[in-house]
């Protein structure tokens, strides 16, 4: 069945209430216009049909899946080209929501495109609008945050994600910051790219904690910065514990990858491939001293999906507040134990927080953890 066109209307009203600040706000006509604007988002907002969810869990969740972020959405009754008016616990302003779904199924599932944006007018003369956007051509996931002071400062974060298009593509994550300080001024920017999620913040790690996670914690998904896995057991190596089952068929894998049969070389790694982060957990632990140099490239292949870090690495973050405030975000109980045991045995012991609390919950218990922990970066 043939789908009709994905075109969300475009927030007029919400553009000019944003973008249309011509005055000093010192001036009662910048005032007034600022007051005309809200107006006349709020009655754009107002003809919206509303939607009775009132949790950011219920309208979209953002996870990490290998090394890129996945947004999926439980929303499937909205038809391809209505926005309906939202408003979040926690979220400042009101917001306005598009999906486009081709199943009908119940339960969190990848859209075809999605739009969540809210404005907010603040105080006279500011307003702010944050966006994110699943464009459902390219597949290309956006966030925005736009805040504006009319006559003053602009300040704009963009973070755009591009999945590899084909198996063995290139995908790329990128952070754009723009800045003004005055009216007319030439703005300041800054781009950066990575390859992905995950090497962006091991790269770029104070533009992450000044802009990006900021951003994310605006939509309540801070729970995105939660280690993957395979590198998080990398840290707590020592108390990692393998899948008995998986081990005992890396096992029987690894002759395979010396067999004097190429074909039989090629099955081997194929099937070690085939057993994905399990099997990687298993291999990532392996003693290879014993192993052949044609076994270890064969690994290092199969290996080549996952993300690695350098012992010298795992062992600062072992150590690092901030890395173990946000293991605290895995839904691996394990992990979270042992992070926090890490936490608290840092001259901590009185320190509180509750492992099997659900993930929204303890989302808002991590934030008070970081504040308490590190109020500079909070």
């Amino acid at each position: 069945m043939s789908l009709p066109p994905f075109r969300p209307r475009i927030l007029l009203g919400w553009i000019v209430a944003v973008l249309s600040f011509a005055s000093a706000c010192a001036a009662d006509p910048a005032v007034d216009m600022w007051r005309a604007n809200k107006a006349t988002f709020e009655n754009y907002a107002n003809n919206m049909r509303p939607l009775p969810q009132h949790r950011m869990s219920e309208i979209m969740l953002l996870r990490p899946e290998g090394k890129y972020l996945v947004l999926r959405t439980p929303l499937n009754d909205l038809a391809a080209e209505q926005e309906m008016r939202v408003t979040i616990d926690g979220v400042h302003g009101i917001g306005a929501v598009s999906v486009r779904r081709d199943d009908r199924t119940t339960g969190l599932a990848e859209p075809l495109g999605f739009r969540l944006a809210f404005g907010d007018f603040p105080v006279p003369c500011k307003s702010t609008n944050i966006n994110i956007t699943l464009d459902p051509l390219s597949r290309q996931l956006a966030l925005s945050n736009l805040v504006q002071i009319t006559n003053g400062p602009i300040y704009q974060v963009i973070f755009t994600q591009q999945k590899p298009q084909t198996a063995g593509g290139q995908g790329y994550v990128q952070l754009i910051i723009i800045q003004t300080r005055t009216q007319g001024a030439a703005p300041d920017q800054v781009n950066l790219q990575s390859p992905d999620f995950f090497s962006f913040i091991r790269e770029h790690p104070a533009e992450t904690e000044q802009h990006l996670r900021p951003l994310f914690r605006e939509f309540g998904q801070e729970a995105v910065f939660a280690p993957d896995t395979l590198i998080a057991w990398q840290v707590f190596n020592d108390l990692w514990k393998p899948d008995a089952g998986i081990g005992r068929q890396v096992d029987a894998l690894l002759p395979g990858l010396k067999s004097y049969d190429y074909h039989a070389r090629d099955a081997a790694q194929f099937r070690l491939q085939q057993l994905g982060r399990d099997g990687a957990a298993v291999l990532m632990h392996l003693d290879r001293s014993r192993l052949t140099p044609e076994q270890n490239a064969r690994v290092d292949c199969a290996l080549a999906p996952y993300a690695l870090l350098p012992a010298k690495e795992a062992a600062r973050l072992g150590n690092d507040t901030g890395f173990l405030l946000d293991c605290l975000y895995s839904d691996n109980v394990d992990l979270r134990a042992a992070a926090f045991n890490r936490l608290r045995g840092a001259g901590r012991p009185a320190l509180q927080f509750d492992l099997n609390a659900d993930a929204e919950n303890r989302s808002h218990a991590i934030q008070g953890l970081r504040e308490q922990l590190m109020p500079h970066r909070g």
